[in-house]
């Protein structure tokens, strides 16, 4: 019975992930649009509330932990040892970091220090990663291809120069970036499967542990601010990002759990309990620290996770049969390729801005700019997901 189910619990995973990828496109250039309203951006950092913007990125790492047990599960059902998987989910989350990295010290880019425009070094790093890690190529071409293009990044981080010429800088962690948040949370939650695997009991307190990471965080307990050498902020990465992302990996491995015990047809219920539970407690946790994304607060949090709950719950309630095929095939294929998705518009934004074209800018305007966020995201979307069926793929 499992085994019938799971292709196309598989497949909905996809889905949501590409459905997600797509509204990150979206919000990504919404937010460069002007005259539009504030629900269809951030809310305001200085303020205690969130619209659907700022459920966006927490759905990701939510949708990433429903991936982990169908990738490492995959894995360890193979025959992988324990030192195949710690290497793999090393190299994944390390990837994922260097990733996140390089993207965001592209705005910091000094040009006459660096010799280039920020917008031509960063087209040439996110060109160089797209190579590195693509999976077109096999045997010795992906090996030559993968040491030219290390190469190209090494040399680029090699000439990078910030700051100014009497105080000149270089790269630096900075926040992340959004794909390096995403490799601290993985790397996190990996950890955490790869040592509890189905176990409900220990994933479920493994959620509950990162949250209350961010309670001792705001204790003062890892010291002021909670960094680790400015590196770090424990009570986000390791607490708040890392909760959203193993209560992805609770609820995939709760709804296995039931059909393994042919319960099924409580599965719907178990969902109305959990998203019932996190907007309880999302509510009683507002008050203590607020609803903040850039803060990552609990509320912030739990909310994030209910709405995801809900989402995916009421994408499990629908036939895929009964819907537009080519939709879920591009939506499918675009989910599995979303590092790729994550990427192109910033080449797009990159080149546009070489070029000296303002056209695009002319266009960020009330409903025509609305419309052009649209139509890029639905373009990009499924531009990855025929360049994933043509097996231009990337995988980290």
């Amino acid at each position: 019975m499992e085994e019938k189910t799971s292709p196309e619990r598989d497949i909905k995973v996809d889905i949501f992930r590409g459905l997600t990828i797509f509204l990150m496109i979206l919000v990504n250039d919404l937010a460069s649009v002007s005259g539009i309203p504030e629900w269809l951006k951030h809310y305001t950092p200085e303020g205690s509330g969130m619209t659907f913007v700022d459920i966006v990125f927490p759905a990701f790492l939510f949708i990433s932990g429903m991936s982990i047990p169908l990738a490492l599960g995959r894995r360890i059902s193979a025959g992988a040892g324990l030192g195949d998987l710690l290497a793999g989910i090393l190299r994944r989350g390390v990837s994922l970091l260097l990733i996140g990295v390089l993207m965001v010290n592209i705005s910091g880019v000094n040009q006459s220090l660096t010799g280039m425009h920020k917008y031509l070094w960063g087209v040439i790093v996110l060109i160089a990663i797209i190579f590195f890690f693509n999976r077109i190529f096999a045997g010795r071409t992906r090996i030559a291809v993968q040491l030219v293009s290390a190469a190209v990044i090494l040399f680029m981080i090699y000439i990078f120069r910030s700051g100014t010429a009497e105080n000149p800088g270089w790269m630096q962690t900075k926040w992340w970036g959004i794909i390096g948040l995403i490799g601290w949370a993985y790397l996190c939650n990996a950890l955490l499967y790869l040592f509890a695997k189905e176990n409900l009991k220990l994933i479920y307190s493994g959620a509950l542990f990162f949250l209350l990471l961010y309670f001792a965080d705001k204790g003062g307990y890892f010291g002021a601010g909670g960094t680790a050498d400015g590196l770090i902020w424990i009570g986000v990465q390791f607490g708040s990002h890392s909760f959203i992302m193993a209560s992805g990996m609770a609820a995939l491995l709760t709804e296995k759990e039931l059909i393994k015990r042919n319960a099924e047809a409580h599965i719907s219920y178990v969902y109305i309990l959990m998203i019932l539970f996190t907007f309880w407690a999302g509510w009683m946790l507002e008050p203590v620290y607020g609803i903040n994304k850039n803060a990552a607060t609990p509320g912030w949090s739990l909310y994030s996770v209910g709405w995801c709950l809900t989402v995916f719950a009421l994408l499990k309630s629908i036939r895929l049969s009964g819907i537009n095929t080519k939709l879920v095939m591009i939506l499918s294929l675009a989910g599995s390729n979303a590092l790729l998705v994550y990427i192109l518009p910033d080449i797009f934004y990159f080149l546009t801005g070489l070029s000296g074209l303002t056209l695009w800018a002319q266009l960020g305007c009330g409903i025509t700019g609305i419309i052009r966020s649209l139509v890029f995201a639905g373009v990009i979307t499924a531009a990855a997901a025929y360049l994933f069926k043509i097996k231009f793929r990337l995988q980290v």
